[in-house]
């Protein structure tokens, strides 16, 4: 799948061990079919879907009980309420840990740092996990 390669090279390059990070989906069953891209998955219409999709993303965040989470997108950015870039300390489901929102933006140029999206993606994961 397209979309976790691209974020194992993001970890990699940002010196994370695979071991140390877990990742998630938005939405519990989410695939990844390259003919629905750029399209919203149809589960986020059923509002009873999406609840019980936190909902488990709380479960997880109790079980696992993470140091560090970083919102992949604009969809889970909101999801959290975070605005793009660090996250001061923040908690969800009774767990404290420090925050990021962060886009895949592969080959876009950031036009405030003048950055490629990767490596900025990579500075805020550096920047987040040293914090």
């Amino acid at each position: 799948m397209p979309t976790w390669e691209n974020l194992y090279i993001m970890v990699d390059r940002a010196g994370i061990k695979r071991r140390e990070f877990f990742f998630t989906n938005r939405y519990v069953g989410l695939s990844a079919d390259p003919r629905a891209s750029g399209r919203r998955f149809a589960g986020s219409r059923d509002q009873s879907f999406v609840t019980w999709c936190h909902d488990f993303l709380d479960e997880q965040i109790q079980l696992m009980r993470p140091r560090v989470v970083v919102a992949l997108g604009e969809p889970a950015r909101k999801d959290f309420g975070w605005d793009e870039g660090l996250v001061d300390e923040t908690e969800r489901a009774g767990v404290a840990f420090k925050g990021a929102a962060n886009y895949y933006l592969r080959h876009k140029v950031r036009e405030d740092t003048g950055e490629v999206g990767c490596d900025w993606q990579v500075r805020i994961l550096n920047e987040v996990m040293s914090r």
